[in-house]
């Protein structure tokens, strides 16, 4: 059996018509899609040959990426659908709570683990109240033509978590004007979907309903049918009177199907028979479903049933027209949960193949892998078990290989990842008297045999019936009464041992009492160190961040708490990601409306203090205590600019923190120090930076930059990613469209000294010309990064900083195939040059060269070496500059025509081009001669007369 894991298309019935809005309000007779197989975005391609004042027809990123041939459309798809129509904010903000980073996933990676995200919200009951994804209402409102249209809409999404993106408006407007004309079905529209059997939604009736679809007979009879056998095809007689002879086989096929045998229900099938259709379970069902509409659709129902087609990846036109739609991912988990109940496996005990099978089913089925193979058509809830059992596997082992790309044992390593993520899931909540069974033994006891001692110790509490707090929640104020009683004396024990009454203390003594173990300052010390330890390992132990380990070859259950902190200590934090909780946390700070200058400056110095004192693993405290100086800012801040750790020029008022906590006999001094200090600069950040709506708006504007660079990007952007060899995600497609689009280039950060507009003048030494580049590439990366964290950024600064870098990560990678992103000065301005010499069986020999000018036009050349000869094209991006690319191409000839012999250089701009006649093709011309063509013909640029506009 073979199953194919992506969207299905359309019926052949379908495939011919799309609806659109007229301009009169109805609905065109054509079939509803958001692009290519609901792909949801558009992208203009971009011109090729097209004739004077001629664009090609806008394609969408699938088909591109299909031209390209390197991605799998189906997933794609999915992506796509993804992006613009069911991905929510507060899936991305899910995402980044997993310790996920969205921008930089690949599409399989992104669709896979959004996928999980929605099962689990469903399957947990969690439901948005009120989210809009900030659409206004009145807007809404006006485009679905009602208030309360728009009201329904918007709960309804906000439960499906489904965004109201601009995407998703326009197609919700053409399904309700098609739901606004449907009426009950008449006869010959029942005929039509009966016959055809299509599904009832809103596109289909619609179809039926405008198709002309009626049934004639003579003097207005039906005509009459007979049954050659219950199950199949009907056969005409001239007239039938009596029925007598069918009733039998229609009740049992009444009876087979589920239907109790009523006069209705045998109407029912007598009326299939008189209008020639096959008496069948599903005709029978369509038949019931049909009498029992009411249309038009109330908008409640409309806007459920709109939403879930949205979210089970279709176009609103093909939203149900049933009274409760099931959605994907509502269906994944009845059928997981399902074959996961005592009922399936008490049905198999007496069947040694089926429980068998069964236990497989169980092994391999998740919410998410049912998801996958429901997006692939099979027919999961109704396919005999041997058949799911070997869809399960092709399911899972595609899961795998998304996870673990190009990696051996990918099922097993997606098994323990699995295994993990449950474990991870329920450690929070594991009652906090664990701490007292791993104190005496942190290097011993791994994290999954520490989950064991947890999960034993909450049923042992819940069968007593017995409330208990949890590892990662706050002290609780309901225990029951029996811990109330043991641990009423909390307090006072505390005041005995001249320690604070802290909840931290508190806590402590909790768990020493509830493990019988001796309370003196010796153990609450040791308990506090491990329950911070278990903490901070909790909080750090992500789903992404699990996923990292296992591809890292590492398994996270085996290690022990201090080994997994180890582990988090020796990760050294990416550019990319200091970068962005930099931007963050300014994010933040701007939005706070009466922070003034000098707070904003101080707040930074914390801010960026705290970096320091995390990259020096401590030792600027450590430092501090052993000199017994007083701990403050502005000794923390001596204590760096002198010290080993990196200077930094950062100002901190001295009234912004004292510490002056009390040392107490028997606790670690630089360790006391150093939490205290840090908890409480973290504090201080946290609550000036950080507030559920200030999270939310900036996670929207990053979603909102991501959708709007997938929905403009262009073959040349999808193209550049694949000569990369970089994953078409939604990061790296907007990088690469600033990559080809902005005017400037990130290298022009460097200081006008470094005379970096100059490199194209070592082009005619390719080895001193590519070990400048990279020099240079290398330079303004570590330009930006400094430049990053500087006091005086703002948020969107760092944004595009972050920006700049991974364009030159990118340009980097692009130099290894002799592909250039080069500054050059023409003029007073730095002009922007795209350079690419190429040597394939298509372009043996050939030089391209893409030159973005001072007034802001496009200046291409292209020169290819054939039969002994330079041949090249020079266009202009509009014909009133054909005089330009003349007189460049004058230079041109004059300086080349003394290196080589010269075939023909043609001018013109993009509409006229036309193919050189060449005779056979130089592969063998060396590289160093076409890197010096580039130079010439750089030269002749810069030396060309003016470029006005």
């Amino acid at each position: 059996m073979r199953i194919t894991f992506q969207q299905q298309n359309i019926t052949e019935l379908q495939k011919d018509q799309v609806p659109s809005k007229s301009a009169a309000g109805s609905v065109d007779k054509r079939n509803p899609s958001w692009g290519t197989q609901g792909a949801g975005v558009y992208l203009e391609k971009s011109m090729v040959n097209p004739g004077p004042g001629e664009t090609e027809r806008g394609k969408s990123f699938i088909e591109l990426q299909q031209e390209l041939g390197s991605t799998d459309v189906g997933v794609l798809q999915d992506y796509m659908t993804l992006m613009s129509n069911t991905m929510s904010k507060e899936d991305y903000a899910k995402l980044q709570e997993e310790g996920f980073d969205f921008g930089s996933m690949s599409p399989e990676e992104t669709v896979t683990i959004i996928d999980r995200i929605k099962a689990e919200l469903l399957r947990s009951g969690v439901q948005i109240e009120g989210y809009t994804d900030d659409m206004d209402m009145e807007v809404l409102a006006e485009a679905l033509g009602s208030a309360t249209l728009a009201n329904a809409v918007s709960e309804s999404f906000a439960k499906a978590d489904i965004p109201l993106t601009k995407e998703n408006i326009a197609a919700i407007e053409t399904a309700a004007h098609l739901s606004q004309e449907l009426k009950n079905p008449d006869v010959g529209v029942m005929h039509y979907l009966i016959d055809n059997k299509l599904d009832l939604n809103l596109w289909n009736l619609y179809l039926a309903q405008n198709s002309g679809a009626t049934i004639k007979s003579d003097h207005g009879r039906m005509p009459a049918f007979s049954a050659e056998q219950i199950k199949g095809y009907y056969a005409k007689n001239e007239s039938v009177s009596e029925w007598s002879g069918l009733t039998q086989q229609i009740d049992k096929l009444l009876e087979q199907s589920g239907y109790e045998i009523t006069d209705e229900n045998r109407e029912s099938a007598k009326w299939l028979i008189e209008n020639r259709l096959v008496l069948t379970k599903d005709s029978l069902d369509l038949l019931t479903e049909l009498k029992n509409l009411k249309l038009p659709l109330s908008e409640q129902t409309f806007s459920e049933n709109v939403a879930i087609a949205i979210q089970n990846q279709k176009h609103p036109s093909y939203a149900s027209v049933s009274e409760k739609p099931e959605s994907i991912y509502e269906k994944a988990i009845r059928i997981d949960e399902y074959y996961h109940s005592e009922e399936v496996w008490e049905e198999t005990q007496s069947n040694l193949i089926a429980r068998r099978q069964l236990e497989e089913i169980r092994l391999r089925m998740t919410a998410e892998v049912n998801v996958k193979l429901i997006k692939s058509g099979f027919a999961i809830d109704t396919a005999p078990m041997e058949q799911l059992v070997d869809a399960l596997r092709q399911a899972e082992k595609q899961l795998a290989t998304q996870y673990f790309p190009k990696e051996e044992m990918p099922v097993e390593k997606f098994r323990l990842y699995e295994k993990a993520q449950n474990v991870v899931r329920e450690l929070p909540m594991l009652p906090a008297v664990a701490i007292g069974q791993i104190q005496d033994r942190p290097g011993q006891l791994s994290a999954e045999e520490f989950y064991e001692v947890g999960k034993n110790l909450k049923q042992t509490f819940e069968k007593a019936g017995e409330r208990y707090e949890t590892l990662m929640t706050a002290p609780r104020s309901d225990l029951g009464d029996s811990m109330k009683k043991a641990f009423a004396n909390v307090d006072s024990i505390l005041e005995d041992l001249g320690q604070k009454t802290t909840e931290e203390n508190r806590r402590a003594v909790r768990i020493l009492g509830f493990n019988h173990m001796t309370i003196d300052l010796e153990n609450i010390e040791k308990i506090k160190a491990a329950d911070r330890q278990v903490q901070s390992v909790i909080e750090k132990l992500t789903p992404g961040v699990t996923l990292k380990m296992i591809r890292d070859g590492m398994n996270p259950l085996e290690k022990s708490f201090a080994e997994l902190e180890d582990y988090f200590k020796e990760l050294e934090p990416q550019y990319h990601q200091e970068a962005e909780s930099y931007s963050r946390f300014l994010y933040g700070l701007e939005r706070q409306g009466e922070i003034t200058p000098e707070e904003r400056e101080s707040f930074i110095g914390i801010y960026r203090l705290l970096r320091q004192i995390e990259k020096s693993d401590g030792a600027v405290i450590g430092a501090l205590v052993n000199t017994q100086a007083e701990l403050h800012f502005s000794n923390l801040l001596s204590a760096i600019r002198s010290g080993k750790v990196k200077h930094v020029d950062i100002k901190a008022g001295e009234n912004v923190g004292l510490l002056s906590e009390v040392l107490k006999k028997g606790e670690s001094i630089s360790e006391q120090i150093g939490k205290a200090f840090t908890d409480l600069a973290k504090n201080v950040v946290t609550q000036m930076s950080y507030s559920e709506e200030i999270t939310g708006e900036y996670q929207k504007e990053q979603l909102d930059e991501y959708r709007n660079a997938l929905s403009s990007a262009n073959q040349e952007c999808i193209a550049l990613l694949e000569r990369g060899e970089f994953p078409a995600n939604a990061e790296n497609i907007l990088v690469a469209k600033a990559l080809l689009e902005e005017s400037s280039l990130p290298v022009q950060i460097l200081r006008k000294e470094k005379r970096t507009e100059t490199i194209w003048e070592k082009l005619d030494e390719e080895e001193s010309f590519t070990e400048a580049y990279e020099d240079t590439l290398e330079t303004a990366k570590e330009e930006v990064e400094k430049t990053t964290f500087l006091a005086d950024q703002s948020s969107l600064d760092v944004r595009r900083l972050q920006l700049a870098h991974k364009q030159l990560t990118i340009a980097s990678a692009l130099s290894q195939k002799q592909e250039y992103f080069l500054p050059m000065q023409i003029g007073e301005q730095v002009s922007k040059v795209h350079l690419t010499i190429q040597h394939s069986e298509e372009r043996a020999a050939s030089v391209d060269i893409d030159v973005k000018l001072p007034n802001g036009e496009d200046l291409h050349a292209d020169f290819r070496f054939a039969g002994g000869l330079l041949y090249g094209n020079i266009y202009a991006e509009k014909q009133n500059k054909v005089m330009n690319c003349e007189r460049i191409a004058d230079n041109f000839i004059k300086e080349a025509g003394d290196t080589w012999k010269m075939g023909e250089i043609k001018t013109g701009y993009p509409g006229a081009r036309i193919a050189t006649t060449e005779v056979g093709t130089d592969a063998e011309i060396e590289n160093s001669e076409l890197y010096r063509v580039a130079k010439m013909f750089l030269a002749a640029v810069r030396n060309g007369e003016s470029y006005e506009n």
